[in-house]
């Protein structure tokens, strides 16, 4: 009988302890469940502090005078939007007219409406662009003939003259692809210039620089680093003396080019370019 109570006595004993102990583990458990909460309320509150001093550099950056904007093509965006700020007057120093055409045509598509919407606004525009020697140059640089077969096999070549310019035959030769380009450029040349936009080229040497000023008030200006694959390091300013600066540089740069009466392009040239491209008001 002893023995009986003894071993019912342990197996209470037992269980007692097996309640203490999953007791204890509850316990234990739902403090640990209480500190991964905390853990995970301090984590958002972080992340929120952090999204917030985040968007605070961003408005100090857009506040400021001058700032990068990124390497070409990107910088095209910044270019778009000064564009479409001019009021009065927008003076332009680019290689070419098409600017990006070929490098980010979606880019490109918005900067031509910018400049034709400019000039449905009655903006003053005046361009230099290159002349036949320096453009060579350019598109030389620019486009190695040494790299035309891996270029060929790229998606951007082929939505190019597959999507963007169905019209045009897709070029064999690096020789086809500048004549291409150049005629391309020369259509958007006589475009422009029939719409109303004043233009004269360079004809010596490469421009030192690239920009886009828009009433003298705000400006893109891209420095050229032919070094690494002619990649170009743009920024945006608002500041008067650097405005000012780019102004005297751009009106001595226009008193010496060569005016262009009028881009004599014929009109049954440029219409084997296809009718996205040509199309009246359409996405160019």
């Amino acid at each position: 009988m002893l023995k009986e109570w003894v071993s019912l006595a342990a197996e209470i004993l037992g269980a007692v302890i097996g309640i203490a102990f999953a007791l204890i583990g509850y316990r234990d458990g739902k403090r640990q469940q209480e500190s991964l909460a905390d853990q995970r309320t301090r984590l958002i509150d972080q992340q929120r502090l952090m999204e917030e001093q985040e968007k605070r550099l961003e408005v100090i950056a857009s506040s400021m005078s001058t700032r990068f904007v990124g390497l070409f093509p990107k910088n095209i965006d910044a270019i778009v939007h000064v564009v479409g700020k001019a009021v009065r007057r927008l003076d332009i120093m680019v290689d070419f007219v098409a600017y990006g055409q070929y490098s980010d045509h979606a880019a490109f598509e918005a900067y031509m409406y910018k400049l034709k919407q400019a000039l449905d606004k009655h903006v003053d525009i005046r361009m230099l662009v290159y002349g036949p020697k320096p453009a060579q140059f350019s598109h030389e640089t620019q486009f190695r003939k040494a790299n035309f077969e891996d270029e060929k096999t790229t998606l951007k070549f082929k939505n190019f003259f597959e999507a963007c310019y169905p019209g045009l035959p897709e070029p064999s030769t690096p020789e086809a692809f500048e004549a291409t380009l150049i005629t391309l450029e020369d259509h958007y040349r006589w475009e422009l210039q029939k719409k109303g936009v004043k233009m004269r080229v360079v004809t010596d040497a490469a421009m030192m620089m690239f920009m886009w000023m828009e009433d003298c008030e705000e400006g893109v200006f891209a420095f050229l680093n032919i070094d690494r694959e002619y990649s170009e390091i743009s920024f945006r300013t608002q500041d008067g003396v650097l405005l000012n600066t780019f102004r005297s540089m751009f009106e001595s740069s226009w008193a010496t080019a060569i005016p262009v009466a009028g881009w004599q392009l014929p009109e049954p040239v440029a219409a084997g370019l296809g009718p996205r491209a040509l199309a009246s008001g359409d996405a160019i």
